[in-house]
C-alpha cells in the first residue's frame, strides 16, 4: 500500500520581482527524511513556482517559510486536533 502523501504550504518572497510571501505546495518530509534532501526538493518547487508567476524575473535568491506551528519537525505535516 502507497503511502498517504500530505502537503504543507511553503511561503517565498523575492526582492528582485517584489513577491511577497506567496505560497507554494511542497510534500511533507517523512520522519526519517533527510533534511537537506528535502530542502533541495523545495529549492526546485519554488524556482518552478518562481518562474511561473514571475517569468521575467532573474533573481537567483528567495527568502523561504516553512512552518513549524502545530508539528514536530520541520517540514512536518500540520496535527489535526
Amino acid at each position: 500500500m502507497d503511502p498517504i502523501l500530505l502537503t504543507i504550504t511553503t511561503r517565498f518572497s523575492c526582492h528582485g520581482c517584489g513577491l511577497r510571501d506567496h505560497p507554494c505546495m511542497v510534500r511533507e518530509r517523512h520522519g526519517t527524511e533527510d533534511l537537506s534532501g528535502w530542502v533541495d526538493m523545495i529549492r526546485y518547487a519554488v524556482a518552478r513556482e518562481h518562474r511561473r508567476v514571475s517569468p521575467a524575473c532573474d533573481a537567483r535568491t528567495c527568502d523561504l517559510k516553512i512552518p513549524m506551528t502545530g508539528t514536530d519537525r520541520i517540514g512536518g505535516a500540520v496535527f489535526q486536533s
